[in-house]
Formats: C-alpha cells, structure tokens, sequence
C-alpha cells in the first residue's frame, strides 16, 4: 500500500511539474502574439492592455457629382489625389484608434466608379522606408511632390470605371460613427491643406478581426522595403533569409547524420578497439573545448581559403562531426548482436551494406534526436554567423531578426510579429519529431 501510495505521489508530482513547464513556456508566447496583434501606437500603452484591440475598418465615401462629365483621365488623378490625402491622413492623424485599414469610394450621381483600400501596415510601411518617407504633413503639397500618390496608387491598385464598379457600400451605415466627424474634421481643415476635390458624404467604421492576419504578411514583407537595395531581399523579401537558414539546416542535417554515423561504425566494427578507444577519448576531450577559444582559429583557418562572408562560412564549419553523437552512434553499434554481421559476412555482404542495411535502419531513434538537435542548433546559430557570413543577402532568420528589431525605424510590433513566425516552425518541428522519436524507440527493439 506504501509503494502505490509512494507511485501516486510521484504521479501527481510528475504532473504538477509538466503543467507549470507547460504554462511557462506558453505564457511568454502567448505575451509575443499579443503584442504581435497590436497597432504601433498601442503597444507602449500604459498600463499595458493584455487583449489586443480589434482593428478598425475606416471607409471614407466621396463625391464627384460636380465633375460629371470632366475628362476620364482629369477625374481619375482627382480621385487618385484625394484617395491619397484620405488614406494617409486617417493613418496620421488617428494613430490612438486601432485604425487597421482605409477604404475610398468614389461616387458620381449615386453610382460608383472608384475604389481603393490599403492596409494600414502597407500605409506605415510607405511612411517609413517606401514613397511616402520623410513625410512630415499630410497635404496636397507632400502627396503630388514627386507624384507619390501616383506611385503608391500604381502598387496597391484601384478600381476605377465611369461607367460603374461592383465595389459598393451600405448607404445606412454612413456616418454611424463617433469616429465620423473626427474624420472629416481632419480632411475639411484648411490649415491642414488636404486640397480634396471631391465632397465627403460621410464614413463607415467597422471592426474586423481579419486584418490581423494580414498584418502578419506585412510583417514579413519588411525587409523588402528596408533593404530595397539588395536584389534578393527586395524580391523575396523574408523568404530570402527563410532561403539562407533551410540551405544550412539542410545541409547540416545531411552532413552530421552521414559524418556521425560513418564514423561511429568505423570505430565500432572496423577499428581495433585500442585505437577506437584513443580517437572516440579525442573526440569526447573536444567536447569541453568552448566554442569561443576556438572561433578566431577557424575565422582565420577559413579567411586562408577564402571562406569568409559567403556561404562557405556557413557551411564549411558543418563538416566536423557532433563528438557527442559520435559516441552515441558508437555505443549503440557496439550492443548490436554481433550474429547480425555475421550472418550478412556469411552471404559474402560488405562492410558498407553492413552499414547501411543492418545499422542505419536499427539507429534510427538516434537518428531522429541527432536531427532534431540539429536543426535547433543550426537554425537557432547566431554567434558565428554574424561574425563570419555577416552579408545582408547571407542573414539567417535570427540574423536577420536581430538586425530588423535594432533598427530604430523598426515598430515594435513588427519584431514581435517576425519573431512569433520565427518561432513557430522550431516548436512544430520539436512536436514532430518527438513523436517520430517515441514511435522508434517503441518499434525498434532488438533481441540478443
């Protein structure tokens, strides 16, 4: 009775200690979500807000009337000018409202012919590093320099026909709104000099909790707009650096299990055992050498070879087997029934089929541990890759994250967004191949 007591205990122990793990390590992911889902404004609230504002969707409707039978084109930049002026000033002037998107609509006689909405991310992101950088009023001066409505016009599109277009509204919900006349009151200031051509009928405010998903690929398509001027980023944007650390997990993974288990089985099954005994105590010594007495050494092993600030530098340092793994490999190779090799020298098998059908498929439990640990290390690498391959177009993930999030430009929203995307795929993986590693260790029993 006091052993099932003492296992009971024990049980709930157990448990109680997984649960408060569980909840420490969700807790801080949850805070990054958060605050991944706020505005850049509402992230420096104080006290801080734990649940995150639904974004607002702004619809601003014009009218055109006036201009009816005004040349297509003219009316068009009139519209394109005022879309403009509404968009951004929304944005600049109401930064304190969760404001997530703006929406025109332009009208001739009751009957739509413009349209165009942007995100407010996309907005923020031509205010800091696109079009509308250096922006310091929003005024029909700032908007026409160097055409900049036309450019930002060009790139998120618009609808525009004068006979008529699908997008429409709901007359009703116009001016339903304590946002309303805060809106206009901005557009219609004449000390503000937003120069709209068409007559504000009113806006329609809704929330939607849809645009925080879409805030999510603004996030990764920062980089595109701070490091426009590498062709690689510019193009891909984050999938450049996504690019840069799978070609290092990759290849990682391919050389450590193939290194670490050919090694393993030549000391293991082809050395003699004295001489297996000297190199696995090698490798086991260069187990407590730190990584750091050793980092100027290879820089300058590998800047010999013109291996510095490419992807060489990346690469090149995977080739030495994980000493740990090694031994792992080892010992396991060790206790498998030696009447295995046997029977396959029997039946004339070499030593390379010895080690590719009868060990390979038997390790594969250390296999899987021997990825999974390295894909953390290789994707969570940050140290000597910032000192040897420290290249915009060779950033890693973290290289790139830690860049991004030291830029003063950056909001603070955005680095918590790109670190939650960041963090997620290691957490799937880990879930992954947990699984796969209790599946192999249940199915691959051996028997002596």
């Amino acid at each position: 009775m006091k052993l099932k007591k003492s296992g009971e205990a024990l049980t709930r122990t157990a448990y109680i200690i997984s649960i408060f793990y569980i909840i420490a390590a969700i807790i801080p992911l949850l805070i990054l979500l958060i605050y991944s889902l706020k505005d850049s404004y509402a992230i420096y609230e104080y006290p801080p807000n734990l649940i995150p504002s639904i974004p607002k969707s702004v619809s601003i409707v014009l009218d055109y009337s006036e201009y009816d039978g005004e040349d297509e084109n003219i009316l068009l930049d009139m519209m394109l000018k005022d879309s403009a002026a509404a968009m951004y000033a929304t944005i600049y002037e109401l930064d304190k409202d969760s404001i997530g998107e703006v929406r025109v609509f332009g009208s001739i006689n009751g009957k739509n012919v413009f349209y165009q909405r942007a995100h407010a991310m996309y907005m923020r992101l031509q205010l800091d590093y696109g079009y509308m950088k250096g922006l310091l009023a929003v005024n029909r001066y700032t908007l026409t320099y160097n055409e900049r409505y036309k450019k930002v016009s060009e790139e998120i599109g618009y609808s525009y026909d004068i006979s008529g277009i699908n997008e429409n509204y709901n007359v009703k919900e116009i001016g339903n709104s304590e946002l309303n006349e805060k809106i206009i009151g901005y557009l219609t200031d004449e000390s503000k000099d937003r120069g709209m051509n068409g007559k504000i009928e009113g806006t329609i405010i809704r929330k939607n909790a849809t645009l925080w998903l879409k805030s999510f690929y603004y996030y990764i398509v920062t980089p595109s707009y701070m490091y426009n001027t590498v062709p690689s980023i510019a193009k891909y944007s984050f999938l450049a650096f996504l690019f840069n650390t799978v070609l290092v997990v990759v290849w990682a993974v391919i050389v450590q299990i193939s290194l670490c288990t050919l090694t393993a089985f030549a000391l293991s099954r082809l050395f003699k055992k004295k001489i297996a005994d000297i190199i696995i105590f090698y490798f086991l010594v260069t187990m407590m050498i730190p990584f750091i007495c050793i980092l100027v050494p290879q820089m300058i092993l590998l800047k010999s070879i013109g291996a510095m600030n490419n992807y060489a530098a990346m690469l090149l340092p995977w080739l030495y087997p994980a000493p740990f793994f090694i031994y792992l490999f080892k010992v396991f190779f060790d206790r498998l029934p030696q009447s295995l090799f046997d029977a396959a020298m029997i039946d004339g098998a070499s030593a390379w089929y010895s080690y590719t059908k009868i060990c390979l498929p038997l390790s594969k439990p250390i296999i899987a541990v021997l990825t999974l640990s390295t894909i953390m290390n290789a994707w969570g690498d940050f140290f000597w890759y910032l000192m040897a391959a420290n290249r915009t177009h060779l950033w890693t993930i973290n290289l790139a994250l830690y860049s991004i999030s030291s830029d003063p430009t950056t909001k603070q929203n955005i680095s918590m967004g790109l670190a939650f995307v960041t963090i997620m795929p290691v957490i799937l993986l880990a879930l992954i191949f947990s699984k796969q590693i209790k599946e192999s260790i249940a199915s691959s029993g051996i028997k002596g």
